[in-house]
């Protein structure tokens, strides 16, 4: 009979202590020229790759400088103004200019970028009268129809359903979540998971995925802001100590928060905005332009860590594989029940057992165990086409 304990599913790819993603919120056809902005500082798409852009800063300021680094765009279909906006703005649906389409099929089509949904206009009503989008149903009815025509408008620029996407200012509720799930959602971010921006306190399983709506969806937490180191806790706190010393124990803070991350295997999911424009005069915090200083500190500090830099969708999938997969002895083989998956290509098992060599399928096709810094591992492509596999085992 094979041996059940021999494996396990890795938990997370090549041995990574935990996975590491960047969530830019926001990303639209939208131009805000508000007070104290200037140039791509107005910007949350609407200049696509333009010199002055807020894309260009990304591509300048983050995918440049960190090469490994995957970012998961969360855009809303059709942003609507709060207020009446600043003169020379420019709010509109994703689909309406063409160039505005191309650009987004082309964000979606780099490897290192995936397209999540963010609402349909974000924002209901104007003024005081105006609610975050998926908090101001009333009925589950007027959450699905609402939700279905943000994703027509989806439709008509990526020609693809998105996976997963995230409540706007992270405000739902029970009829929320019922529609994402009746919608198909893969995925969702429904909260900032970390009880505070600077808190250390909070409980390792308030930042793990987890399941809702009975279980047809499957919540990606967001554990980290992207502003959490100085600079800014200098401009947004002027009153903060800034002395030297106190400055370190700040930085120390947030080095507790990345150390309980890894040691815990936890998503490290960084939540930032493109943009620091509103048309509220107010200024949205936290935005990648004010936290460039602090957010590549934090990207800095990740380098040598071993983490595995992966989509959102990327994440969720291996979460699904880690919890659902199961192993059955079957007449002296090994036989392997593995979920649907979306994006990811290989099942990545850890050997448990120093004698195992590998896999080989009843196709005939082999799978070796092979040997890392971090352990010794054996990868299934996906889908599996074969599921039954004898082990291969040095003597003992």
């Amino acid at each position: 009979m094979a041996d059940l304990t021999c494996l396990r599913v890795a938990a997370w790819p090549g041995g990574a202590a935990a996975p590491l993603n960047l969530m830019i919120d926001d990303l639209a056809d939208v131009f805000v020229p508000a007070r104290g902005c200037r140039g791509r500082e107005c910007d949350w798409g609407h200049l696509g790759r333009g010199a002055d852009s807020a894309w260009r800063f990304v591509e300048e300021r983050l995918l440049a400088p960190f090469p490994e680094l995957r970012i998961s765009l969360f855009i809303p279909v059709n942003r609507r103004p709060l207020v009446e906006p600043p003169a020379g703005s420019r709010f509109h649906a994703i689909d309406e200019r063409p160039e505005m389409r191309e650009f987004l099929r082309t964000l979606a089509a780099h490897p290192r970028l995936e397209c999540c949904y963010h609402g349909k206009d974000h924002f209901r009503g104007q003024g005081a009268a105006r609610d975050q989008e998926f908090r101001s149903y009333a009925t589950l009815q007027a959450a699905l129809d609402e939700t279905r025509r943000g994703l027509e408008i989806w439709d008509r620029v990526f020609q693809s359903p998105p996976l997963g996407g995230k409540y706007p200012g992270y405000a739902g509720g029970e009829l929320a979540d019922a529609a994402v799930a009746a919608c198909g959602f893969r995925w969702w971010c429904r909260r900032f998971n970390r009880r505070a921006i600077q808190s250390t306190d909070t409980p390792a399983a308030e930042l793990a995925p987890t399941w809702f709506a009975a279980g047809a969806v499957l919540e990606m937490p967001s554990t980290l802001a992207g502003n959490v180191l100085p600079p800014y806790l200098r401009e947004e706190w002027p009153k903060w100590p800034k002395r030297f010393g106190q400055r370190r124990a700040m930085r120390r803070v947030v080095e507790r928060q990345l150390e309980q991350l890894l040691r815990e295997g936890l998503p490290l999911t960084v939540q930032e905005h493109v943009a620091p424009s509103r048309e509220d005069g107010r200024r949205q915090r936290n935005n990648l332009q004010d936290d460039a200083s602090a957010l590549t500190q934090l990207l800095d500090h990740l380098r040598d860590k071993p983490v595995w830099h992966a989509h959102l969708t990327e994440i969720a999938d291996h979460w699904r594989l880690r919890e659902q997969t199961r192993f059955h002895a079957e007449a002296g083989a090994l036989r392997v029940e593995a979920p649907r998956v979306d994006q990811l290509a290989w099942l990545e098992l850890e050997a448990l057992s120093a004698r195992l060599t590998g896999l080989r399928g009843l196709d005939g096709q082999a799978h070796p165990v092979r040997q890392t810094p971090f352990g010794r591992f054996v990868a299934l492509p996906l889908p599996l086409s074969c599921d039954v596999f004898q082990l291969e085992e040095n003597p003992a």
